[in-house]
């Protein structure tokens, strides 16, 4: 198994609360992963995005988090929407990729017919 780096988000103090860490660590998920938030968010785009975010989530406050044992849904219960856009902004951003490789890709597309 290939390790996978943490990207490590410190939350904003207006948006910490009662049971909210002040780090959040996120990982990439493998293609796998991805598939299952998929299924369990029912195709739907908005649930399947919250879905990977949740399951993006292996650390809080430097300790790693767990989402088999329910602590991340209990988390994503209690932060705000305003967290929530943030995290989902985060995790959007850390699988995209950067402007250089995508211009890169593209222009090396070529078309034959075969």
């Amino acid at each position: 198994m290939s390790l996978r780096p943490v990207y490590q988000y410190t939350i904003p103090v207006s948006l910490r609360g009662e049971g909210i860490p002040a780090k959040i660590g996120l990982k990439p998920l493998t293609a796998e992963q991805e598939i299952q938030a998929s299924k369990v968010g029912g195709f739907n785009l908005m649930k399947a995005q919250y879905e990977a975010v949740k399951r993006a989530i292996a650390e809080l406050d430097d300790k790693p988090a767990n989402f088999a044992d329910g602590d991340v849904d209990k988390l994503w219960d209690v932060i705000s929407p305003r967290l929530r856009a943030l995290l989902v902004t985060a995790y959007s951003k850390m699988t995209s990729a950067s402007e250089e490789e995508e211009s890169s890709f593209f222009a090396s597309e070529k078309m034959r017919v075969g």
